[in-house]
């Protein structure tokens, strides 16, 4: 299918940035009011939309499973979740094991686990506002083990969909049909300019 064809590319793409991982540092834990806390999913489906909470919730599962071995060491509160450090820790590090990706305010740069909230890793997506109430939730009441999967599930459906985006637009910038199968000399074309513009931090949606 034509569809298929522009996932596969984009996954090379994709799997071309490498990534790095890095040591943990924990927090004091959280004490919160666990009966005051909506569905994450319901929250994320508020600010992205349905169709990526559906596509997050067929993974969230498989992602738990995981994540379940770093969540079992690390400290939690009295809902069974972790800190934001460790929140930040526990995602970056399913990213660099599943997929080798280093996502900007998860892994570090240079900076303790606890400098940053996990909600960073939204960057540009959602509103400021949403991102500072998200952290302010992740600082106050921590993540359990099915929150972090659905933050994991969320931020990786929003990475793909990023860069089927980018990957068409290279498609169109070199005049080629996205239901075209490329040859070798195409596709690396289209891979290295999609590369060349994610390198330079140029946005060519």
């Amino acid at each position: 299918m034509p569809g298929s064809r522009l996932v596969i590319l984009a996954l090379v793409a994709i799997n071309a940035v490498e990534a790095a991982a890095a040591g943990a540092f924990l927090e004091p834990e959280k004490i919160p009011d666990p009966l005051q806390l909506p569905a994450l999913l319901d929250e994320f489906e508020a600010v992205l939309g349905s169709e990526l909470r559906q596509s997050a919730t067929s993974r969230v599962e498989h992602i738990a499973a995981a994540l379940s071995g770093t969540v079992a060491s690390l400290p939690k509160n009295q809902r069974g979740a972790v800190s934001a450090a460790s929140a930040r820790y526990a995602v970056h590090r399913y990213f660099v094991q599943r997929h080798g990706w280093q996502i900007k305010g998860l892994a570090l740069q240079g900076e303790a686990w606890s400098a940053n909230s996990p909600a960073l890793a939204f960057g540009g997506s959602v509103s400021g506002e949403f991102r500072d109430l998200f952290a302010e939730r992740v600082g106050t009441h921590g993540l359990d083990l099915h929150e972090l999967a659905v933050l994991a599930a969320t931020l990786e459906d929003m990475i793909h969909g990023e860069v089927v985006g980018s990957v068409t637009s290279a498609y169109r910038l070199f005049r080629k049909p996205v239901e075209k199968n490329l040859n070798q000399s195409e596709a690396k074309q289209v891979i290295d300019f999609y590369l060349a513009n994610y390198y330079f931090g140029v946005n060519i949606t």
